[in-house]
Order: structure tokens, then C-alpha cells, then sequence
């Protein structure tokens, strides 16, 4: 059986301090990426393999959220 990652996942420190929230929309095939206060940091389109930030300029190719999470 092939489990499916959750459809809200938060991101801790090593200190168990929350960082901030992936949440999976996969019926658009999107992830968005929010800061621990609930801010939309930016978000990755699986179908087209870009990231971007919160006003939708291009941050790069590929999955590079994480990236987002330390400006």
C-alpha cells in the first residue's frame, strides 16, 4: 500500500519550535508554504516544477520552498 503524505505538515526546529506549515493542495497539484504566524511565504506547482514566493515572482525551478522558510 502506497501512503500519501499529509495534506498539512508542520515544519519544527531542533528546539520543537514551529517554523512554518506545507499544506498540499493536490487536486491543483500545489504546495504552499506558510510561516508560523499563518503568512503565505510562497508556493510550488508540481506540474509546471517551478517555486514561487509570495507575490508570485519566480524563485527558481524545481521544489526550493524550503529555501523560503529563511528569508
Amino acid at each position: 500500500m502506497i501512503m500519501a503524505a499529509p495534506a498539512r505538515e508542520v515544519l519544527r526546529d531542533g528546539r520543537g519550535n514551529i517554523l512554518g506549515v506545507l499544506e498540499r493542495q493536490r487536486l491543483v497539484g500545489k504546495v504552499l508554504l506558510r510561516d508560523a504566524r499563518g503568512t503565505i511565504l510562497g508556493s510550488y506547482d508540481a506540474r509546471s516544477d517551478v517555486t514561487r514566493d509570495a507575490s508570485g515572482r519566480l524563485v527558481g525551478q524545481g521544489y526550493l520552498l524550503p529555501m523560503l522558510l529563511g528569508r
